[in-house]
């Protein structure tokens, strides 16, 4: 298996590095396009190529150490796989490290906040910031609870203690928007939709945030000009610097204590996606070196 930026021993031994990349292959409710499965082998395959020195930073911020754990064998019934990723992060946080999965389904993101709350038992309030094209606050899709487009759902009601910030939704449904507007109206909800773009504010994205912050990145936020390689494309999405300015903001002004990414659906012979999405992922690493 490539291991992330296929790095050498003294910088991805398990022992010694900050971060740890943990890939979570689970595909088990895609309802459009398939072969999330196949995502976190892709994108460490690009990672290899992704130049260590950050030109913006100057710097090399894989000096921090960037482990990653071997491919599991994601458990065939959905909430098993789940709470084997909780029990994954979970012990990556508490070797006192800085979890980053790569899926794998949007439905992942339960599975690594249960590991952090399980692991971190916050007594503050912790926001999700989910980057996403879709809302995900459906209660059911399909038949199931666990289901992708249910993801931010499952995830706000694991603990009274989460709040959401949205940013990028530009796709929500009829079922969602009762729930979106009960708790849009008590501020445990806070959306960015992309149609309103042009008069977004990043300083009210991080005023939206408590201090400790956890990341959910759906790959599908992106435009499909830029990252076509996702199950369920949205036109309208981020660009390549709008998103950096986001993750610059945050990274500097809250503290960051997890993330995930997912919903990557390679294309095979066109690599450019998964490359950029390793790339995103390193990026969001050399900010979290820069701000600590």
């Amino acid at each position: 298996m490539n291991t992330f930026l296929d790095l050498p021993s003294n910088l991805s031994t398990y022992a010694t590095a900050r971060f740890v990349v943990i890939p979570f292959p689970l595909e088990a409710t895609t309802s459009y396009g398939k072969g999330t499965r196949y995502g976190p082998a892709a994108v460490l395959k690009a990672s290899s190529q992704v130049e260590l020195w950050d030109e913006e930073l100057w710097c090399d911020p894989s000096r921090a150490g960037i482990a990653t754990l071997p491919m599991p064998k994601v458990k065939k019934r959905h909430e098993d796989a789940l709470e084997q990723l909780a029990e994954l992060t979970e012990h990556v946080y508490q070797d006192g490290k800085f979890p980053i999965v790569i899926g794998g389904e949007h439905s992942l993101t339960s599975g690594s906040l249960m590991g952090m709350l399980r692991a971190k038992q916050p007594t503050k309030p912790v926001t999700i910031f989910h980057f996403d094209a879709h809302a995900d606050l459906r209660d059911e899709w399909e038949g199931s609870k666990n289901s992708h487009a249910c993801a931010l759902r499952r995830a706000f009601e694991l603990s009274p203690l989460l709040n959401l910030v949205q940013v990028g939704i530009r796709n929500i449904s009829e079922s969602e928007v009762q729930f979106w507007e009960e708790h849009n109206a008590t501020g445990r909800i806070k959306t960015f939709f992309a149609k309103d773009r042009s008069r977004w504010n990043i300083n009210d994205m991080i005023a939206a945030c408590k201090d400790m912050v956890y990341i959910t990145f759906d790959i599908d936020v992106l435009d499909p000009s830029i990252m076509p390689s996702t199950g369920t494309p949205e036109p309208g999405g981020l660009l390549w610097d709008e998103t950096l300015d986001i993750f610059r903001a945050l990274t500097k002004e809250r503290s960051i204590v997890g993330a995930d990414f997912n919903e990557f659906l390679p294309i095979a012979n066109f690599p450019a996606p998964d490359f950029l999405g390793a790339k995103l992922i390193y990026k969001f690493i050399s900010y979290i070196c820069k701000s600590t």
